[in-house]
């Protein structure tokens, strides 16, 4: 189900990296000395000179080799020129740091993989390049620049051997056919919206009902979900991206933005006493909030309008007078559309909104799609709208459809459209065709559906009359984490639990520092573990969305000798961590391992 743009995608990070190492202060410091000199040191410097004017071969092993060449020539016949040795250790430096760098590109790629023995496969090209890298920086350190650059040149190879191995195994994993799989399901409250961020590998996000806890905020990373507390009550009834941020709205007029930067949640609530069922918007100071209340109390019609600064009830006309909007969605900021009760459809052109006549009399639920827009709802009967040169018109629905409650058109590919009684309908060259044989736990009704940029088909909903009983399920080849996590973050709960833990034994804090990482500030666990090369295996200490990938995660579970590491588990001698701390570091990882 993988698009041929994000299998693309897959397959130019697998490819050798342009180059990246600078030969400017080389070249510079050879085309001024080699008029001047004579015999041996002229004809190195030519040398030099070919060197450096061979055509360039994407990647950091071609980088390698012309340094090699250089520095053999420095060494054996250039020694005194202290100026052109500086220009060639700068040049080492900077490549062992590319080096360094493109030592995460293998292992974040791999860790999409499914498969633990696929992995491991990857990971062991990635254990050859560390071994390698830190053999090369040895020499370096030692002041031998040509067995520093043979040694890089033969660790960049290995870890584009990983890449693209990783790359090819990905690429057979989503050759898979896809299948149904459930998980989330039996939450306290059910899921009412879902929403994939854009990319190859998204987060995924799923708001739902008070479960006693408050609303449900999901968000799906690399391995698990983790639980973001947002408010102590109320629902959650629609979850949509905006700019760098998502943003949910629901009962009591609340809106809330969430940044996955941070993991911060702010409160962008309307002041208005309205359950608001649908917010869309195409930046942070253009954002709408649509819904009403529906049990005959005023507001019965919400349309708000956020500008960045502050909310404001938007004119609308007179045929949303005392009709309940659910849900708002456009391309632009000139091609806006709601849609509402009794057949309601709004479209906004920039400057005000307007009815359009839908084709129905039942109730719209949602709206989506371009060029193309397709609304669902449905009461007494299902119903299904599609935009035609003609206007919007009525769709014949497969029978045994129930009432629809979501709809999602991507920009290419197949439309899917979900209900009550478990009803879901994929749109093919013949119409819209009712989808069974899904899995039990799909007796629930659904809300809400989004198609990710992997093709993958998420569907959120639950029971929708005691808004309980919530369950997601996904159709793709992947297999998905079930996994929830209460979110924790650096400062409140990760650094003070590390320090009490690892850094008070002695060996991560001075003056004798276990592998120079130091755990005694919330900055330097950010600064020594995010996206750093761990010293005793080849995987990162912490790699973002991944604990399975994160050492340090190894290195606490005790399982670091399965993943190439060695030593002993930490803290070492124990006590180990309590549950609790690892549940929260693992939420860390899973939201992103962010500096919050």
């Amino acid at each position: 189900m993988r698009s041929g743009l994000v299998l693309a995608v897959l397959l130019a990070l697998a490819a050798p990296a342009a180059a990246e190492v600078d030969f400017t202060a080389i070249a510079a410091r050879v085309d001024a000395q080699a008029p001047g000199a004579t015999g041996r040191a002229r004809r190195a410097y030519m040398a030099v000179q070919a060197v450096l004017a061979r055509p360039d071969v994407p990647g950091l092993a071609d980088d390698f080799s012309k340094l090699h060449a250089v520095a053999r020539r420095v060494e054996g016949r250039l020694d005194e020129d202290t100026i052109l040795a500086g220009a060639l250790g700068d040049a080492l430096v900077a490549a062992q740091q590319e080096l360094r760098d493109s030592a995460a590109e293998p292992v974040e790629l791999s860790a999409a993989l499914d498969s633990e023995h696929d992995r491991l496969r990857c990971g062991e090209r990635g254990a050859s390049g560390a071994r390698l890298a830190a053999r090369s920086a040895d020499a370096r350190a030692e002041g031998h620049a040509a067995s520093c650059a043979t040694l890089g040149r033969r660790a960049a190879r290995r870890y584009a051997a990983g890449l693209a191995l990783a790359a090819k195994l990905l690429a057979q994993q989503d050759e898979r056919p896809p299948s149904w799989s459930v998980p989330l399901h039996d939450l306290g409250g059910a899921l009412l919206g879902v929403w994939a961020e854009p990319g190859p590998t998204p987060a995924i996000y799923s708001v739902g009902a008070d479960d006693g806890t408050g609303p449900l905020f999901l968000r799906k990373g690399g391995e698990g979900w983790v639980r973001v507390p947002v408010a102590p009550s109320g629902t959650l009834w629609w979850v949509t991206g905006i700019g760098q941020f998502v943003y949910a709205a629901g009962t009591g007029g609340r809106v809330i933005r969430y940044d996955p930067q941070t993991g911060g949640v702010t409160d962008l609530s309307t002041g208005v006493d309205v359950t608001l069922y649908g917010v869309w918007g195409t930046s942070t100071d253009n954002v709408w909030a649509v819904g009403g209340n529906v049990d005959g109390s005023q507001p019965r019609t919400a349309l708000l309008h956020h500008d960045g600064e502050q909310w404001t009830s938007f004119p609308q006309p007179v045929e949303a007078n005392n009709r309940t909007l659910f849900k708002v969605w456009g391309t632009g900021e000139s091609d806006v559309w709601a849609c509402g009760q009794a057949g309601l459809l709004l479209h906004f052109d920039g400057e005000s909104w307007g009815a359009v006549p839908s084709g129905t009399f039942e109730s719209l639920f949602t709206v989506h799609g371009a060029p193309s827009t397709v609304a669902v709802g449905g009461s007494v009967v299902p119903a299904l709208v599609e935009e035609t040169p003609q206007g919007f018109t009525e769709i014949a629905l497969p029978a045994g459809t129930n009432t629809l409650r979501g709809v999602f058109v991507p920009p290419s590919g197949t439309p899917w459209a979900c209900g009550l009684g478990a009803t879901v309908l994929r749109r093919s060259s013949g119409g819209w065709l009712r989808i069974g044989g899904l899995p039990a736990a799909s007796s629930r009704d659904f809300h809400a559906v989004c198609v990710d940029d992997a093709g993958g088909v998420w569907l959120a909903g639950g029971d929708l009359v005691q808004n309980d009983e919530g369950v997601l399920m996904y159709y793709v080849t992947r297999s998905v984490p079930t996994g929830v996590y209460p979110q924790a973050k650096l400062r409140d709960r990760i650094a003070p639990a590390l320090y009490l833990s690892c850094a008070i034994t002695a060996c991560h804090i001075g003056p004798f520092i276990s592998e120079d990482l130091v755990l005694s500030t919330p900055e330097r666990v950010l600064a020594q573990t995010v996206g750093v090369p761990s010293r005793q295996s080849p995987l990162l200490r912490v790699l973002p969305g991944r604990p399975s990938q994160s050492y340090v995660w190894h290195k606490m579970t005790g399982t670091h000798e399965a993943v190439g590491g060695s030593g002993d588990r930490m803290p070492q001698g124990g006590p180990f961590l309590p549950q609790a701390d690892m549940d929260a570091i693992r939420a860390w990882i899973l939201e992103g391992a962010r500096d919050n």
